[in-house]
């Protein structure tokens, strides 16, 4: 392969990785802020400040409480998580390889021709894409806290030993971020703790060690430390080249060399050497995913400048570039996604499940607001419970009562005037239903206040009635009566004025008006009945209405709170991976 198709190749995958993270990162970044938006959308509650004597008052108030300091933590949890995330993030936009190397293996060198800072001042100048280099300043030793400048000089300083004792890095097409740590015997100094840091969130870790001393112990004892990290670790052996005697040149008077590649049994003893000594450290814990390699970058740049395949090949960068290319991989991104992934789901579940020792979580808050709206409805029932027996006791007074009051009417006279009668049986039944109400309410409520029933109409649809009889009867009716006169003498003498009588008794009919008595028990019998038929809705609407000014408030705002938690902890499931 081409020198050309080799650098391409590797910078195609770098872009695949940089689009891959970007769409990956975006997913993220949007469910965190979703996460962050929906806690931070639950209103807190008013909390009362007077101490109540009922004791579904009192949960609803510790509910909210509970409520309040829930929301307060999840906020604090979540504003934790996005905080720590913002180093994180900016890692996890890009692939993390770290390279560590004891002074002069070529750390800078690697990582400058990496960059493509190499490739200028040769026919592939124009493959290289000018990152932007940066050294962390080690004023602070937190990796939250460091400082990063960008490098003066625009690339990592070569072939000076200082250019090394401070962590530096570029960011290439961003998708591979290349860190270079201080050399091994630097880790100790005030870089130990950001080295650590970078080590955590690394997707490869790089360990160069120069051909003319490779693995020594100290640095396989370093190697078996990296180990332990449990990443995968590429083992590069460097500068695996050397000046061959050509000739002599006679004008100069200087000997002539020729660069070329270490041969392959050279490099092959190098790369086994390696292997059996950090083998032999680990203890068998080294892991078949960790690779060994020797690599030239000395040939690639001089390849290069010439424009010579074979011997690029010879250096073996293009095999160097196809193990890092393995890392930039479909699944290595895959793999490099699922932590955040991972800690989106773990900040989720913290959410819904609690944290032990921290914060309750959205399941036990609805369980407790459901095991309170039970207590608000067993309280409810309690009082719908009442109704039965205040109508018992009522309506027995109430029959009392209202029968005394028309007896009453009766004997003053009054007893016809409907109107009166309904005033009075009114409030004869407020009365009774304001007090059986009220010491019935009182039982159940441990600070219920006396309450005044309003006047319910009553219209008596019956009228009272005085009873009446007519009978008719004869009688005899004795008198003296005109008569005509009899005989000639008697009607001369009626000629000149006279007037003949005689006494007669005839039969006749009368009628009579006799008092049989009145309507009064039918009249009273049914001025109860509508009096005690209007009395069940008036005691079902006034427990009603006291359920509901009791608890109504309490009902709506528990019913509110485990609606708002419902609906969030329903939008943080979705958002799971």
């Amino acid at each position: 392969m081409s020198i050309r198709s080799t650098i391409e190749n590797f910078y195609s995958a770098v872009r695949k990785a940089s689009a891959q993270l970007e769409t990956s990162c975006k997913n993220i970044d949007d469910r965190q802020e979703s996460i962050s938006s929906i806690i931070n959308g639950i209103n807190s509650r008013q909390e009362s400040s007077q101490e109540s004597n009922n004791d579904i008052e009192k949960l609803c108030q510790s509910q909210a409480q509970q409520f309040n300091k829930a929301i307060e933590q999840w906020k604090k949890s979540v504003s934790r998580y996005l905080t720590s995330k913002e180093f994180v993030n900016k890692f996890e936009r890009s692939l993390l390889l770290i390279v560590f190397a004891d002074v002069k293996a070529g750390k800078s060198t690697l990582g400058n021709f990496v960059s493509g800072y190499s490739f200028r001042n040769t026919p592939f100048g124009n493959l290289y894409t000018n990152p932007e280099y940066y050294v962390y300043d080690h004023t602070d030793k937190t990796l939250g806290s460091c400082i990063e400048k960008p490098i003066p000089e625009g690339h990592f300083v070569e072939n000076v030993i200082q250019a090394t004792s401070s962590i530096q890095y570029f960011t290439l097409l961003n998708g591979l971020t290349w860190v270079d740590t201080p050399g091994v015997h630097s880790l100790t100094s005030e870089y130990e703790q950001l080295t650590k840091d970078y080590i955590k969130y690394a997707d490869l870790i790089l360990y160069l060690t120069p051909s003319n001393n490779a693995f020594k112990m100290d640095e396989c004892d370093e190697i078996s430390r990296l180990v332990e990290s449990g990443k995968p670790m590429l083992l590069a052996v460097t500068k695996s080249d050397i000046q061959k005697v050509t000739g002599y040149d006679e004008t100069s008077g200087k000997v002539l060399y020729e660069l070329s590649p270490k041969d392959d049994e050279t490099r092959a003893a190098h790369e086994e050497l390696g292997k059996k000594q950090c083998a032999a450290l680990c203890k068998g814990n080294f892991a078949s995913q960790h690779r060994f390699i020797s690599i030239s970058t000395l040939i690639a740049k001089t390849a290069m400048e010439r424009n010579d395949d074979e011997f690029f090949r010879q250096s073996n960068i293009p095999d160097f570039l196809e193990l890092i290319g393995q890392v930039i991989s479909d699944k290595s991104v895959e793999l490099k996604m699922k932590r955040p992934r991972d800690e989106v789901n773990s900040v989720i579940n913290e959410l819904l499940h609690g944290c032990q020792g921290s914060f309750i979580g959205t399941d036990a808050l609805l369980d407790n607001l459901s095991h309170t709206l039970e207590n608000i409805s067993e309280a409810e029932n309690r009082l719908s419970l009442l109704k039965s027996s205040i109508l018992t006791s009522a309506r027995s007074e109430i029959s009392n009562e209202i029968y005394s009051m028309l007896v009453s009417e009766k004997n003053s006279g009054n007893i016809a005037d409907k109107s009166a009668a309904a005033d009075k049986s009114e409030k004869i039944i407020n009365n009774v239903l304001s007090r059986e109400i009220s010491e019935a309410a009182a039982r159940e409520l441990n600070d219920f206040q006396q309450i005044q029933l309003s006047s319910a109409e009553l219209i008596i649809d019956a009228d009272y009635q005085h009873r009446t009889k007519t009978i008719e009867y004869e009688y005899l009716d004795g008198r003296n009566r005109t008569r005509d006169p009899r005989g000639l003498i008697e009607h001369i003498q009626h000629f000149f004025g006279k007037e003949f009588t005689e006494y007669s008794v005839r039969t006749k009919k009368r009628t009579r008006e006799i008092d049989i008595g009145d309507n009064f028990s039918e009249y009273a019998q049914r001025v109860i009945e509508l009096s005690l038929d209007s009395i069940e809705k008036t005691v079902s609407d006034e427990i009603t209405k006291l359920s509901r000014e009791t608890y109504g408030r309490m009902r709506t705002s528990i019913e509110e709170m485990y609606s708002d938690i419902k609906t969030a902890a329903d939008s943080l499931e979705k958002l799971k991976y």
